[in-house]
């Protein structure tokens, strides 16, 4: 099992990273690998399964939660990101800078987020870049605003659709994870200043 997480792990873009898909408790299942998800209370509610053949499945009686690491990659305090998909929120998770959530969908589980960020000084909603996915994220932002203080929007840079897309290339380019964490934290500190808004991340290019 070892060997295949690991060899999953490089085929999600996360290198020998092998920590993060088991802090999210992702294993194997005949042809599938199992993504659990859990409603904010840690329950697990569901799993998404993505099958060799790159089909999405949702698991028989289960329904829609959200992508949650365990103790090695939660401290339970600071802002939470939350990312768009199991494979966006492994790349966020990997920064290792921020607590980070996944939820399946663009517009799902938006009553479970916002009672697990009960509490939260601050969120950080990561969006694709497209009409739908930043729709998605006003659309949480606006609900998570009666319980947290400050909630940004933000998108990958110009030229990535989504937060694997521009983290694998990043570190393709030779980047560090603190030094993408840097680049993301840069821009929400940025945002955080005006308040509750939306920009879009800006990344050197040296």
């Amino acid at each position: 099992m070892r060997a295949d997480l690991a060899a999953y792990a490089t085929e999600l873009g996360l290198g020998t990273d092998v920590e993060v898909p088991r802090a999210f408790g992702v294993h194997r299942r005949r042809d599938a690998w199992i993504w659990p998800m859990f409603d904010a209370d840690r329950k697990r509610i569901g799993a998404r399964l993505r099958l060799d053949s790159g089909r999405k499945l949702s698991e028989k009686g289960g329904r829609n939660g959200l992508f949650l690491p365990g103790p090695t990659l939660w401290k339970g305090y600071g802002p939470l990101a939350v990312g768009e998909g199991e494979t966006d929120t492994a790349h966020i998770a990997a920064l290792r800078g921020l607590d980070v959530v996944g939820r399946p969908g663009c517009t799902s589980c938006t009553d479970e987020l916002c009672r697990l960020a009960v509490g939260r000084t601050s969120a950080v909603i990561v969006s694709d870049d497209d009409r739908a996915g930043l729709e998605g994220a006003w659309s949480l932002a606006r609900a998570m605003a009666s319980t947290v203080g400050l909630v940004v929007v933000v998108l990958p840079p110009h030229g990535f659709k989504d937060a694997r897309e521009w983290l694998t290339a990043r570190r393709h380019a030779g980047r560090t994870a603190a030094q993408c964490t840097d680049e993301l934290l840069e821009l929400v500190e940025r945002a955080f200043e005006s308040g509750f808004c939306v920009d879009r991340v800006e990344v050197s290019r040296g």
